[in-house]
């Protein structure tokens, strides 16, 4: 076979049926290669669809949020402008997600959707109760006007009923004071107040009647049933809206939010999937490419080796350091000098060392690229629960204090309206209460989002001289507040932000002021265990204790034992969020009576034992 070659086929052509074969393989591995990143990229775009589904239930999450609001507003406060908020609210979420490829995504979509609709459509029966309450409320006045004049004119001509006639319009006073406060506050206890003081108008009219039977005394009478009735469909008008609003429109406002976490939960899992699927398919392309470039090669060589023993010395040098370039071996490429076919191939060989090195980069560039990618992945996971959780807390507490100074600045311009000047000044306290309360709780927001994003370098600590200088400089207001700090023994130098561990004994030692209090003084003791991989530092008080169902509680964002304390919430989720940036963790042991012992975890070597 080597002779008939030798003999046959010339130099040239030998070599083009290496090319050949070469071709063939190499077509084979393109074409598998091609599938193998299509199929990959297919499932990184349906990967990225999750991503834009998931943002588009955030969306709605928010969106039904600052429905909610605007509704609140405008039944407390009466805003009409209030209602073209939630009416564009309603048509930008029902554009967003009343499409056929949304709904196609999931079942939960139309039954948000639904729901949605149901929502705005009691939203606009809710306003038409309200109208039609204001209404009566109007009527109610102008009636109790007119029954006023009529009390009054009696009086003038029946001298001898003044008595009665006086308690009559005293008590119509008292039912339009009472109606009024209870379309203004909604509390049911006016309304009884109210229903009291016609009671007595209909038995003061009964005594009246039997001695006086004259044209002015029926058309009182007949003027207090009317009124009565009115005021009666007034108040049942108002628990109308209120039965939308408290039953039905939070019922469908939260059939839309749990379907929106169920909606949450399944493109979580969808993403995780198509998340498995890209690094299974990417490793599978790893893996297989090698594979595939290795049988290529052996098959090569068994035809080039054939081809071998008819071509010159030159040529048998050549092909071993092909065979070496192709084990992945450093090697020398022969010298060749004449510009024929040989010395082409010669060339050749250089360009293939170059490009078999240029490939080795770029496999390992794309490992890197692929590692980074997961973790990248897994921080944005993260980061969208810590979001979503965050807004809520946020928008709800937030709201608290702006209600609670809305609600006294109507009460405020009611009485200015009334000339009651001194009493709307005395009212400018819980409004500056509202608003520094409001203050407080942005200011303490801010610390919790610096926590980690800036000035986080970390060094060497030395507890001991850190919490000797933080007790001297709080030595007036520990001495104010009857509190002794005890060192219990040498504690150890860890490894983190300077400013950040020293805001946490800070918060520490502003919380057992404010709640760790003690007739006989109160008492922290802060000592430390060393463990294998960390240190444990712990701070004890002789506080009232904590029952242990509260024991997590704490750390939640605005969660405070005291509601009456002068406190935000804040304290302990930053202390969490610093613990947590420096690779360690926080809990307290305590009981009712006993006091509350706070752990702190911080790791020897700055990182986690998983790291």
């Amino acid at each position: 076979m080597i002779r008939f070659l030798q003999n046959n086929i010339k130099l040239k052509n030998r070599i083009m049926i290496v090319f050949m074969f070469s071709s063939i393989f190499l077509l084979a591995v393109i074409i598998t290669s091609f599938k193998a990143f299509k199929n990959t990229s297919d499932e990184f775009f349906r990967f990225l669809d999750f991503n834009s589904y998931s943002q588009i239930n955030i969306e709605i999450t928010k969106d039904v949020y600052k429905i909610q609001s605007q509704v609140l507003i405008y039944i407390y406060e009466g805003h009409k402008s209030s209602t073209n908020k939630v009416d564009d609210l309603y048509m930008k979420l029902l554009h967003k997600i009343d499409k056929p490829y949304i709904k196609q995504l999931n079942n939960k979509i139309v039954l948000i959707t639904q729901h949605l609709k149901t929502y705005h459509k009691t939203f606009i029966e809710l306003k038409k109760q309200k109208s039609l309450r204001d209404k009566l409320i109007v009527d109610i006045r102008s009636s109790a006007n007119s029954l006023e004049t009529k009390l009054n004119l009696y009086i003038k001509e029946h001298k001898q009923n003044q008595l009665i006639a006086h308690k009559l319009l005293n008590n119509l006073l008292q039912i339009e004071k009472n109606a009024f406060r209870y379309f203004d506050s909604l509390d049911s206890n006016f309304i009884t107040i109210a229903k009291s003081s016609i009671a007595n108008i209909h038995s003061e009219l009964n005594t009246l009647s039997k001695n006086d039977n004259s044209k002015l005394l029926k058309e009182i009478n007949s003027s207090i049933v009317s009124y009565e009735k009115t005021f009666l469909e007034a108040v049942q008008r108002t628990r109308g809206y209120l039965y939308l609003i408290n039953v039905v429109m939070a019922a469908e406002a939260y059939e839309i939010l749990y379907n929106s976490n169920r909606l949450s939960e399944e493109l979580y899992q969808q993403s995780s999937i198509a998340q498995h699927n890209i690094i299974e398919l990417i490793q599978n392309t790893v893996k297989s490419l090698p594979v595939t470039g290795t049988i290529f090669l052996i098959i090569l060589a068994i035809v080039s080796l054939v081809l071998l023993k008819s071509i010159v010395n030159p040529i048998t040098a050549l092909t071993k350091t092909f065979t070496k370039l192709a084990h992945d071996e450093d090697t020398s490429i022969p010298t060749y000098e004449l510009e024929d076919e040989l010395g082409n191939f010669t060339k050749a060989a250089t360009v293939f060392k170059h490009t078999n090195a240029k490939t080795k980069e770029l496999l390992k560039k794309s490992q890197t690229l692929t590692i980074e990618l997961e973790k990248n992945q897994i921080e944005l996971t993260r980061s969208n629960d810590e979001l979503e959780q965050f807004v809520y807390t946020v928008s709800h507490d937030l709201k608290s204090p702006l209600v609670t100074s809305m609600g006294f600045i109507g009460i405020i311009q009611k009485l200015a309206a009334d000339g009651k000047y001194e009493e709307a000044i005395a009212k400018l306290d819980r409004v500056v209460s509202s608003n520094e309360r409001m203050s407080q709780l942005i200011s303490d927001l801010l610390d919790l989002s610096r926590v980690g994003r800036i000035n986080f370098d970390k060094k060497d600590i030395d507890l001991n001289k850190m919490l000797n200088t933080l007790k001297n400089s709080l030595k007036s207001r520990l001495i104010k507040n009857n509190l002794q700090i005890i060192i219990k023994n040498k504690l150890p130098t860890i490894i983190g932000n300077e400013s950040r561990v020293l805001q946490v004994f800070e918060n520490v030692i502003s919380n057992t002021i404010k709640y760790a209090k003690n007739e006989n003084g109160s008492l922290l003791e802060i000592g430390s265990i060393e463990e294998k991989t960390s240190y444990l530092i712990y701070c004890k008080d002789n506080g009232d204790g904590i029952d242990k169902k509260y024991h997590n509680k704490i750390f939640a964002l605005f969660y405070r034992l005291e509601q009456n304390s002068d406190g935000t919430g804040v304290g302990l989720a930053i202390i969490q969020k610093i613990m947590k940036f420096h690779n360690g963790s926080v809990w307290v042991q305590s009981e009712p009576g006993s006091g509350s012992t706070f752990w702190f975890r911080f790791p020897k070597n700055g990182v986690t034992e998983d790291e």
